[in-house]
């Protein structure tokens, strides 16, 4: 699979005469004002006087063991490190803008962050684990295993 990426502003996005369509299954969350406001000021933006920079609209893969720790990461040794960092159990999802101003804290301060996520998937990981250790990756990893075989019908 492919996947070109390209930056648009708003107005090329909504006027490229495509439609978009999120099915209801796939909507873990619902808009409250804060959202309606945001979009609100982007179609707003479209009139404006100066053109509107790229817009990305999207969300990003966040590494719970951030992929250069800083010191709050003692309880991982190098060779812990790397082999945890891309294991699927270190990774969820989260609005691009949380993911970039966590940088490479604690998990302390991301499972703040967490609990305030539209993504269940998220919520879930904050609500469930007060500290990261190779064996907590290890148990969310093997329960995205069997959340994944239960919906796409895979035996592992």
């Amino acid at each position: 699979m492919n996947f070109n990426t390209t930056s648009q502003t708003f107005r090329q996005l909504m006027g490229n005469g495509l439609s978009y369509r999120v099915p209801r299954f796939q909507r873990d969350y619902s808009w409250d004002v804060d959202h309606w406001d945001d979009l609100w000021l982007d179609i707003v933006g479209l009139f404006g006087d100066e053109p509107e920079p790229a817009h990305y609209m999207g969300y990003s893969i966040e590494h719970v063991l951030p992929e250069s720790p800083g010191d709050d990461w003692q309880q991982f040794d190098e060779q812990q490190r790397e082999a945890s960092t891309y294991r699927l159990g270190n990774m969820t999802l989260l609005d691009s803008n949380p993911n970039r101003r966590l940088g490479n804290t604690g998990f302390t301060e991301r499972r703040r962050a967490y609990l305030e996520s539209e993504f269940a998937i998220t919520r879930k990981l904050a609500e469930e684990f007060d500290a990261w250790t190779v064996d907590k990756i290890g148990s969310r990893q093997g329960w995205m295993a069997k959340q994944a075989s239960s919906i796409w019908q895979v035996n592992f």
